[in-house]
């Protein structure tokens, strides 16, 4: 939904600033502009409280292909996969339900997927190295990643930021290696990752079929004769709350409505 959101703001030329409520599947935008955080402390007017002290900033918008703007990452592989199949057998229910589906149907994916039988060639722009630096490798998911949040909570680099122009390339040599990710990053005690590789864009081109994700999204696959850019398109406004934001300053005291004054009413005597 924030993706969505995001692209219909891209095509005004001065765009509001975008807060996001956390009531999303995986809330990872949320969690890495700290509404998450301000979300758990206090509520909706916890929320409301942090709007009114937040501050804007410039969140990087990022293009995958042709026309595909996203905000959180975008990824090739197995992950890719999960999104394709979920999508397709997606069906109602409470969020528990959803999440509990999603979780059944990529295990039961990464139990089954082959593993890497294709390579990806990677030629990297700017960030420090030579222009047209080239990568090979063959992963079973390869994530380009905007934010510090992947799939509901996983960290990613702590060094990673939403606002610095550089998209940051995760490479998972195994499935083993990916699915070990996902379930530890979550851990308190877990040791955020370091990126492959990081760049000012990039350009992808694969040896075989890749299925392909934007933002949780399906998008297609990448063919051995095709390739797909990720470059940055523009910045958004969004709104982040204060680090030192403390709710309970805020909570009941800012919006909380205050008695009304009534004019004291005349007493008249009669004669």
């Amino acid at each position: 939904t924030a993706t969505r959101v995001g692209r219909g703001l891209l095509e005004l030329a001065a765009p509001p600033s975008l807060a996001v409520v956390p009531l999303g599947t995986g809330n990872d935008l949320a969690r890495s502009l700290g509404w998450l955080r301000v979300w758990r402390a206090g509520g909706l007017e916890a929320f409301w409280a942090g709007v009114a002290a937040g501050r804007v900033a410039a969140l990087d918008v990022w293009q995958f292909g042709a026309g595909r703007p996203f905000l959180c990452y975008a990824s090739f592989g197995l992950d890719a996969r999960v999104v394709e199949g979920f999508s397709r057998g997606r069906g109602s229910g409470p969020r528990w339900l959803h999440n509990l589906r999603y979780l059944a149907h990529g295990l039961r994916q990464a139990m089954a997927f082959p593993g890497p039988r294709s390579a990806l060639r990677l030629e990297l722009r700017g960030a420090g190295r030579r222009e047209g630096s080239r990568v090979t490798a063959e992963p079973a998911v390869l994530l380009a990643g905007n934010i510090d949040s992947y799939a509901g909570g996983a960290r990613l680099a702590r060094d990673a930021h939403w606002g610095d122009g550089l998209i940051e390339i995760y490479l998972f040599s195994t499935v083993a290696a990916y699915v070990r990710f996902v379930l530890a990053a979550r851990l308190p005690r877990f040791r955020a990752p370091e990126c492959s590789f990081r760049a000012r864009g990039v350009e992808i081109r694969g040896t075989g079929p890749f299925p392909v994700q934007v933002d949780g999204e399906w998008a297609g696959r990448l063919y051995p004769d095709g390739a797909f850019t990720i470059e940055p398109v523009r910045a958004l406004p969004v709104l982040v709350p204060p680090a030192d934001f403390a709710v309970r300053e805020f909570t009941g005291v800012r919006w909380t409505a205050p008695a009304p004054v009534h004019p004291p009413v005349p007493t008249t005597f009669g004669e």
